[in-house]
């Protein structure tokens, strides 16, 4: 599904911060309660903030609240006089939406209201013979490796976490823990790992599970016979990745 745009009806341009904060709460009606992506933009066209929210109503109207809102987010709210929403099938979508509008237009306010605000992504090492998956909140430049994501909350990352956990059986413990078993741990109990800290598997079988990964553009086939192994052949036909 492709982004639908969805433009507010143009208004005449208000010199008043007070007057132009009114447009757009008369429009609030018009923006549905959906996925997407909205741009906030000045009396001359120019984009002041790209955001993204599951609720894009719900979202919106909360730059207009009575109280509670942040110096920078009022300096903002001063300066809107127009609003364009682009509607997504997935917050997901909407999160890569709006970071790649915030890469190619470098609005002023998302540098000036970020704070700590990112996203979870997953890394895997690729110079490491038994690699760790981990969470990491920062691409990091210079790691060798892999980033999958970005992911629109913590909770979906640890969704996807227990799943690549549960199916190739990739440890997760730190450095530090890794070099310092003298037998497994509780993951390896449970069948989530296969404890490469005690010599419980090779390089080659540990570099053979980490190739059943999907990557975009290369083949689907491995991660699919895990699958099969996982669950059983019955549903070799149902497990359709990326649909």
């Amino acid at each position: 599904m492709h982004p639908l745009v969805f433009k507010l009806p143009k208004k005449e341009v208000m010199k008043s911060s007070e007057l132009g904060k009114e447009v757009i709460r008369k429009e609030l009606p018009l923006i549905p309660k959906s996925p997407g992506v909205y741009r906030m933009l000045n009396h001359k066209g120019d984009i002041l903030y790209v955001g993204k929210a599951k609720n894009l109503k719900s979202r919106v109207s909360s730059y207009f609240a009575k109280s509670g809102l942040s110096l920078k987010t009022q300096a903002l709210v001063k300066r809107i006089q127009a609003m364009e929403v682009t509607l997504t099938s997935s917050e997901t979508e909407a999160l890569i939406l709006e970071q790649n509008l915030i890469k190619r237009l470098k609005p002023p306010f998302n540098i000036l209201l970020r704070d700590d605000k990112s996203y979870p992504y997953l890394y895997i090492a690729s110079d490491k013979d038994f690699p760790s998956l981990s969470v990491k909140r920062v691409r990091t430049k210079g790691k060798i490796g892999r980033y999958y994501g970005p992911f629109p909350s913590s909770g979906s990352v640890k969704e996807s976490l227990g799943l690549l956990e549960k199916i190739f059986k990739v440890r997760q413990c730190q450095e530090s823990f890794y070099k310092n078993r003298s037998r497994p741990c509780l993951q390896y109990q449970i069948k989530r790992c296969k404890a490469p800290c005690v010599d419980l598997v090779s390089k080659e079988e540990y570099a053979q599970d980490r190739s059943g990964w999907y990557y975009p553009n290369e083949e689907e086939i491995p991660l699919k016979e895990y699958v099969t192994k996982l669950y059983g052949t019955s549903h070799k036909d149902d497990f359709k990745l990326g649909s």
